[in-house]
């Protein structure tokens, strides 16, 4: 279920016009929209409450019309048992499917008229398939009881709805066009009933049925459901007519079919003299993909230059790679190719390969044109993980070597980090890396240049690397790559690197120890690697490694940062033994608090729920230093369970004042791996306390000084970056996406954006650790999770790319025919992001 708009609400669907019946004393009293937006996928008590409250109170002025007292009474009663039982229901934050079923139960036993329209309400938002029959009784009811039914089944779609066409299609001749005539044809629409077409195309003659909303009151036109339903033939009766507006409506239809079937017909379209007919018929050829559509749309683009922008802007977001690669492969002047290209490689689209492919090709002059085209090609295929980037991407990086304006060093860099990310583009590359790293320019480049080389896994290359370790310009890439490559060297001359000399002691800064800080720090950085990759780990080597770890953790008289440096690298090698030694610690309160707090930190990216449970039994109570209770609630956060969020719940519901840090550090951990219930309770906390609701704002979103107090720039807090491939194996991450859009939804006019917009800054960026994915991985797998078996982490994966604004992802599950429903809601979800939007597809 989709959360409501965040923002202004005011065009919400009125609440049922039925007779005035008492409201009684239960439910919580809130807005129309308010109640609405509290409906989600799980949907907390308090919103639920709402939404009966509204729904009962709001149900019409004319109950005391009734003929007698008695009935009157009767009534009041039975709303108030209704109601009850409703209230009863939700406060138990069930399951959907339970929910509906209970509310089922009460709308069978209960004959009150506003009970049933509030179950009905309820059970249509459920998106609950059973509920078909009931919502059905509600066509009986005329105005707005009628119009709340069809939109419930407008929700509810195919193929569960569909026994309602006979009932819709017998009332559309006599409905009401003020109050619920449009509501029943756009059911119909969903419901694919060509029988309503005359209708139908009378409303969209009349810019009526683009206005309808959904029980959100969410815009939900779609041009795409108008072309299923009214199929290729009657749209191909649009295009001879004389109608402005139908010929419009064709085009538009017609372009969101965008199947070769329908390229005459768009053909025909793109040749009007009405340009907004035209630039739809264009835009619908591209989509076609179809290299016949290649004439007309290029002739288009030269005859408007400019509609061009727009149209290929418009290419971009419709379409993708398969708009896009038709004007890269058949437009003839260079400037639009160039355009598309670089829209193109702004998709990230997966699928967009064989097209910036092309355009690398193309792009093969020294003007200023072809050299920002060639540019998006390369970056934009490296992006999407395209090997065939390799060999431009080492040009880049060549060209730096004897070119050393700011422009070549950084597109150098960026192409060699690039390299380091591409599956397999290590090895492809191996030559061409140590041409790099042996030439006598290129100090500037050399350790990216090594770290790119040591994803190659070739061990044969760890006796190149290993002469430059007594290079400052090369010590932390030759570090990295004899770990990453698992060379002995790692251990014989890495590891001593991390060792504290006997003559020092570095727990004081001085000036005099800073070679020896920066070199240390190398090497322990450097040690985390160990592990990386497939290749199994010398026993020996490992063990070395985390008694030297835990040695300098453990040392009062070390550097704070190395100390915490160490913790983390401790925590990339541990074995399970290790880790479990770690727990141990961490949460042993006879281990000394400096070395517990390093521990503590270093568990962020390895954290289970084991050992978040007792991270929160162990600190998160009053009495705790507050750095020791926050770092325990960050780690436990990355590791929690299902089972850890709800121990969280009591906690975010302390209310005396020396339980605010606590409640803080509660708060914290529920951002990071919370659930829905957990979220909605800190809904409700933040709500009440604005003190809280800033202190979290700071955590998740700090603001540097850089800027001036009016220009502050968000930074990201170091301590949230973990992101591992077993937070998305377990689900970690798509409860941290559900956790950050249900604060994000808000409650009574209050929204909390910063927990979406830190996920999505990680999202984005991934994690450059040796535990760590990275942005490209980020994409594969959440693409992985729109597809896969489990309805919740598609349902999340999903909301993922809309915060993403990943629209290549999005396109590439709206081609693939594996799976119809991803390909639909891919559909959807792209229709949300262009501003439009769409009815509800099957979850």
């Amino acid at each position: 279920m989709r959360t409501s708009d965040p923002g202004d609400h005011d065009d919400l669907p009125e609440v049922p016009d039925v007779p005035d019946e008492p409201s009684g004393d239960s439910g919580v009293m809130v807005s129309d929209d308010e109640a609405v937006r509290r409906i989600n996928r799980r949907v907390s008590p308090v919103g639920w409450l709402g939404i009966i409250a509204v729904l009962g109170v709001g149900g019409g002025t004319g109950y005391y019309m009734l003929n007698t007292a008695r009935q009157e009474q009767a009534e009041a009663d039975a709303l108030t048992r209704g109601r009850a039982e409703l209230t009863a229901i939700t406060e138990r934050n069930l399951p959907n499917a339970e929910t509906a079923r209970l509310v089922r139960e009460v709308y069978g036993r209960n004959t009150a008229r506003s009970v049933r329209q509030t179950a009905r309400r309820l059970l249509a938002q459920l998106n609950d398939p059973e509920s078909v029959p009931m919502l059905i009784e509600g066509l009986a009811e005329p105005g707005a009881g009628r119009k709340q039914a069809a939109l419930g089944l407008a929700e509810i779609g195919l193929p569960a709805a569909a026994a309602a066409k006979p009932a819709l299609l017998a009332i559309l001749p006599t409905a009401d066009p003020t109050t619920e005539r449009l509501e029943i044809a756009w059911a119909l629409v969903v419901l694919q009933e060509p029988q309503a077409w005359p209708v139908v195309r009378q409303l969209l003659e009349e810019n009526k049925l683009q206005t309808v909303t959904n029980l959100d009151g969410r815009r939900i036109f779609d041009p795409a459901l108008v072309a299923r339903m009214a199929g290729r033939e009657r749209l191909h009766e649009l295009v001879t007519s004389r109608s402005v507006t139908s010929l419009r409506l064709a085009a538009l239809s017609l372009a969101e079919i965008g199947t070769p079937e329908v390229l005459d017909d768009l053909n025909i379209l793109v040749q009007h003299s009405d340009v907004s007919i035209a630039r739809e018929a264009a835009i619908g050829l591209g989509r076609t993909g179809d290299p016949r559509a290649a004439e007309p749309l290029v002739r288009f683009l030269n005859a408007h230059p400019d509609a061009r922008e727009g149209v290929l802007s418009a290419l971009a977001v419709s379409s993708g790679a398969q708009g896009l690669g038709v004007i890269i492969h058949s437009a003839q002047d260079l400037p639009t190719r160039a355009t598309a290209t670089r829209l193109l490689r702004d998709q990230r689209d997966p699928d967009a390969g064989d097209a910036l492919f092309e355009a690398l090709g193309i792009a093969s002059g020294t003007d200023e044109v072809s050299v920002g085209m060639k540019r998006n090609a390369v970056f934009g295929l490296a992006e999407i993980g395209d090997p065939r980037a390799v060999e431009s991407l080492l040009a880049y990086a060549t060209h730096a070597l004897t070119h050393t304006d700011p422009n070549s060093t950084s597109e150098a860099k960026q192409a060699l980090d690039l390299i380091r990310q591409i599956p397999g583009a290590a090895t492809r590359a191996k030559e061409g890396l140590l041409a790099i790293i042996r030439d006598p320019h290129g100090d500037f480049v050399r350790t990216p240049s090594i770290i790119a080389l040591s994803r190659s896994g070739d061990a044969s290359v760890a006796g190149v690397v290993a002469p430059f370790l007594t290079q400052p310009d090369a010590m932390e890439g030759a570090a990295v790559a004899l770990c990453a490559l698992h060379s002995p060297e790692c251990a014989s001359r890495v590891l001593p690197m991390a060792r504290m000399p006997a003559n020092l002691r570095m727990v004081e800064e001085t000036v005099v120890d800073e070679p020896v800080l920066n070199s240390r720090r190398t090497a322990i950085r450097a040690l985390s690697w160990m592990t990386y990759g497939s290749a199994p780990v010398a026993p020996a080597a490992r063990a070395a490694a985390v008694r030297e770890l835990r040695r300098i953790v453990e040392d009062p008289n070390d550097r704070r940062s190395l100390r915490e440096e160490a913790g983390y690298t401790l925590a990339a090698v541990a074995d399970d033994a290790a880790l479990a030694d770690m727990a141990a610690k961490a949460t042993d309160t006879h281990v000394p608090e400096e070395a517990r707090i390093y521990y503590i930190y270093a568990l962020r990216g390895r954290a289970t729920p084991e050992i978040a449970t007792r991270l929160v039994q162990t600190y998160l109570r009053r009495g705790t230093n507050p750095d020791v209770m926050r770092g325990a609630a960050i780690a436990a956060g990355f590791g929690a369970n299902e089972a850890t969020s709800d121990a969280l719940i009591p906690l975010l519901q302390l209310t005396e004042a020396q339980d605010s840090g606590v409640r803080f550090a509660a708060a914290i951990a529920v951002v990071l791996g919370g659930n829905a219930r957990a979220a909605n309770a800190l809904l409700d906390v933040l709500v009440a306390n604005e003190e809280l609701a800033g202190m979290m704002q700071n955590e998740f979103a700090p603001r540097g000084a850089s800027g001036g107090a009016n220009n502050a720039t968000v930074q990201e807090n170091w301590s949230l970056l973990p992101l591992t491939a077993p937070m998305f194996e377990d689900g970690r991450v798509f409860r941290r996406i559900e956790v950050a859009t249900i604060l994000e939804a808000g409650k009574q006019n209050k929204h909390y954006g910063w927990a979406v917009n830190w996920l999505t800054t990680r999202l984005k960026s991934g994690w450059d650790n040796a535990m760590g994915v990275s942005a490209y991985d980020v994409r594969r797998l959440m693409r992985e999770a729109a597809l896969g078996n489990d309805a919740f982490r598609r349902d999340m994966a999903f909301r993922g790319f809309r915060v993403l604004l990943d629209r290549g992802s999005l396109h590439a599950l709206r081609r693939q025919t594996r799976a119809p429903a991803a390909s639909e809601r891919a559909r959807h979800e792209l229709m949300e992001l262009s501003g439009g939007n769409s009815a509800a597809p099957a979850r």
